[in-house]
C-alpha cells in the first residue's frame, strides 16, 4: 500500500452518484498529484465519507486506476481524525492500540495508533519517520 496526502477533495459520491470520494491526492514520499476515486466500501478503518478532508494522509492499495484498499492514517487536528476513524471495524481492533493518535509536530498531523517505541522515552513516528521524546 501506498501513502497519500490529500490536496482537495473534489466531490463525495462522484459524478453518476455513488458512495464514493473524488480527491486530488499527491504520493506523501513527493510526486505527481493524481485525481483519485476511492469506493466508500473499500475503506479500513472510515466511519463517513464525508468527514474525508483536505490534508488527510491515506494508505492506499491499488490495481492499475482503481482503489482496491484504502486506510485513513493521519489528518490536521485530532478531532477530524476522531470524526473520521471507526475504532470497530475488525482491522481497527486487530491493532489493538493503547492510544487513539499522537501528534507528529514534524508533519503538523495527528497519527492514527501509536508511534514506534525506541526505548528511554524515545520514539518514532510512524508516518514519517521523525524521531522524538516524550
Amino acid at each position: 500500500m501506498t501513502k497519500y496526502r490529500i490536496k482537495e477533495v473534489l466531490n463525495y459520491g462522484g459524478f453518476f452518484g455513488g458512495d464514493t470520494v473524488n480527491a486530488i491526492c499527491e504520493p506523501y514520499a513527493g510526486g505527481r498529484e493524481e485525481d483519485v476515486t476511492i469506493d466508500e466500501g473499500v475503506f479500513d478503518n472510515l466511519k463517513d465519507r464525508y468527514k474525508v478532508l483536505n490534508g488527510f494522509v491515506v494508505e492506499l492499495e491499488r490495481e492499475g486506476e482503481r482503489v482496491t484498499r484504502a486506510r485513513i492514517l493521519a489528518a490536521p487536528t485530532r478531532d477530524q481524525l476522531k470524526e473520521v476513524i471507526d475504532a470497530d471495524t475488525p482491522s481497527e481492533r486487530a491493532h489493538r492500540y493503547r492510544v487513539f493518535a499522537y501528534r507528529c509536530t514534524a508533519e503538523n498531523l495527528w497519527v492514527r495508533g501509536e508511534p514506534e517505541e525506541l526505548g528511554g522515552g524515545r520514539y518514532r513516528c510512524v508516518l514519517c519517520g521523525e524521531e522524538f521524546s516524550s
